[in-house]
């Protein structure tokens, strides 16, 4: 009697240490990353050109990529040209991709140039985020011909549990890794845009013929780079379809979009035991399992000190 007292006693301690590894590991894996910007406040995500590119060419546009809650209200876009003083210039925005883009009236003369975006205001905030200031050199070279890409080559997915800033609750998202193909352009790679679709998912229309839906604009990755897409599991379970295209300095488009690559998502739950997928680093996890493993080894340690000795058997 005693020894299964002992054994349920251990199994009851084996049980209460489990769950504390399950908590402790969700409040580690859950614990809210920092953000840049406060909620609400739209972020400028990339510029194209990016910051400190050359040979740009004098024919381009130049567009600065904001969260999708931004909203432009007639913010200053200043140019600074080579020796010359800053200059406001007329800028329009694309609200859908998020867009604000500057097209000079005339090509730009070479040399070198600086463009300061603005911060934007969100739908629900008063605030601005945070803008950017870009420099870059244009070249004596106009972009003639268009992109040469061929879309999206493979896709992985994965779920992540985010925490919302602004309701504090947790989310699931569904994300997607795309492969790309090699890309390139007269006008300079840095110079390209990557705009992804959908064009099946729980959140895309079934009509016959319906057109893909944009659901990502950002600067081309660098070479052998992924690009990311996350999706809400409502628009994204079953089988999702994503194509995409690159487009230039000029509005000229590569034929990429063409190409289709799919894959078959389950929507949660389908996790098992305490296992918490999170939107953090793998650094993030890493050293969530090792504050998980040293209080297991401290807990251990504790309970072989407080055990007493075993008596020897009576003869």
């Amino acid at each position: 009697m005693k020894r299964r007292r002992a054994r349920a006693s251990r199994a009851s301690v084996a049980a209460r240490a489990s769950g504390l590894a399950c908590a402790l590991v969700a409040g580690v894996a859950l614990a809210p990353g920092a953000r840049a910007g406060e909620c609400g406040q739209p972020v400028l995500l990339d510029a194209v050109p990016p910051d400190m590119a050359t040979d740009v060419p004098p024919n381009a546009s130049l567009t600065a990529h904001y969260d999708a809650s931004a909203q432009y209200l007639g913010e200053d876009v200043v140019l600074t040209p080579p020796q010359g003083v800053d200059e406001v210039v007329a800028a329009t925005f694309e609200a859908t991709e998020g867009l604000l883009t500057f097209t000079p009236t005339a090509p730009l003369a070479p040399g070198a140039y600086t463009l300061a975006w603005p911060g934007l205001r969100g739908l629900n905030a008063a605030a601005k985020g945070l803008g950017a200031t870009v420099h870059f050199t244009v070249g004596t070279t106009d972009d003639d011909a268009p992109p040469s890409f061929d879309g999206v080559t493979g896709v992985t997915w994965d779920l992540d549990r985010e925490r919302n800033d602004c309701t504090n609750s947790l989310e699931d998202r569904m994300v997607f890794e795309l492969a790309l193909a090699p890309a390139d352009d007269d006008g300079g790679r840095d110079g390209l845009t990557l705009v992804i679709f959908q064009s099946a998912g729980s959140g895309v229309a079934v009509d016959a013929g319906a057109a893909p839906v944009p659901v990502q604009t950002m600067a081309m990755p660098a070479p052998g780079k992924t690009a990311e897409v996350k999706l809400t599991v409502g628009e994204a379970t079953g089988r999702v379809c994503f194509a995409a295209l690159a487009r230039d300095l000029t509005g000229k488009t590569s034929n990429g979009g063409s190409h289709t690559v799919c894959v078959e998502t389950t929507a949660p739950p389908f996790f098992r035991g305490c296992a918490v997928a999170d939107a953090g680093t793998r650094a993030d996890r890493a050293a969530a399992l090792l504050v998980l493993a040293s209080s297991l080894a401290l807990a251990a340690r504790r309970r072989r000190r407080g055990r007493p000795a075993r008596r020897p058997r009576a003869s």
